[in-house]
């Protein structure tokens, strides 16, 4: 234990102990001991509890950061930054595997489409059995993108949210939460049931919206909103998204979004309609067509400074 397996969780198997032998045991800080004879069965649920112990101690906080996605309304790319946030993160943590790309948005996501990948997450087989969901049930419901990004996704057009128990998005995410560093959630513009749930455990939250007269004023109410309901445990920040001076001469001016939000505002992105849409029809990342890019500039600055 001192040795070459330092770090490696530890079973210990033996006889029936008397209490200064089980003593002995607990003193090597073994993660288990089980007596013989034993059967396969208490065997492995022992290995797999040790693991995932393991696994937890391991994580700053005991758990994944988790980024959550909110738009003010539709269309305003909330889906498109979402994406973009975790190709972002996997690369500054140098491990594609080791985030989530998470779509909640049953009735309208589009995160398998914009990334060429078929959702695998069925409600159905976990309706009547919730107990069913583990470790490997998971892993059949996840959906894999070439860079090995997992994303978890449903069929949005058979799925109505409001017959989704919030307990089952509870189990999800938390077993998500074990099994990745990092979580990107992207949110409906509807407030359904989970979605309480899912801001309070959120590391950081973005609202998003437009640079329009009606979407200002969305995401004013919408952080209101949140504000009232939470009483500050949940502190949003507020991106003006697909912003081009050009497109509203002298309606809104940068300095009328930055008073509005004030300490809420992360700022601005950018509008490039031919890159995003090249993405989405390559199923990339921004990144990946120019490495260079606005868009991932001024998100990384929102993210990371």
């Amino acid at each position: 234990m001192e040795g070459v397996a330092e770090g490696v969780p530890i079973i210990a198997i033996t006889e029936a102990l008397d209490p200064d032998g089980v003593r002995e045991v607990l003193q090597l800080h073994v993660d288990d001991w089980i007596p013989k004879p034993v059967a396969a069965k208490p065997l492995i649920e022992a290995c797999e509890r040790a693991i995932e112990t393991r696994r937890l101690t391991k994580k700053k906080g005991g758990g994944a950061d988790c980024y959550t996605f909110l738009p003010a309304s539709g269309g305003v790319g909330a889906t498109t930054l979402a994406i973009e946030t975790a190709f972002l993160l996997s690369r500054k943590n140098r491990s594609f595997q080791s985030s989530c790309l998470i779509d909640l948005n049953f009735q309208a996501g589009s995160i398998p489409d914009h990334l060429d990948l078929r959702p695998n997450l069925q409600f159905e087989e976990l309706g009547t059995s919730p107990d069913r969901l583990d470790r490997q049930l998971l892993e059949v419901m996840l959906s894999k993108h070439e860079t090995g990004l997992a994303v978890l996704a449903t069929e949005h057009h058979l799925l109505d949210p409001m017959d989704v128990d919030p307990d089952i998005i509870g189990q999800i995410l938390q077993l998500v939460s074990s099994e990745f560093d990092t979580l990107v959630i992207d949110l409906p513009n509807a407030w359904l049931p989970f979605s309480e749930n899912v801001l309070l455990g959120s590391n950081k939250v973005f609202i998003i919206t437009e640079m329009t007269v009606p979407g200002i004023r969305r995401a004013r109410a919408l952080l209101d909103t949140v504000h009232e309901r939470f009483e500050g445990d949940v502190n949003p920040q507020v991106i003006v998204n697909k912003y081009d001076r050009a497109l509203f001469g002298n309606t809104l001016t940068k300095k009328d979004a930055a008073e509005l939000f004030g300490k809420q505002f992360a700022g601005f992105v950018g509008l490039n309609q031919k890159l995003v849409k090249e993405a989405i029809d390559r199923g990339v990342s921004l990144y990946e067509i120019n490495r260079r890019n606005k868009i991932d500039k001024q998100l990384s600055k929102m993210l990371f400074e």
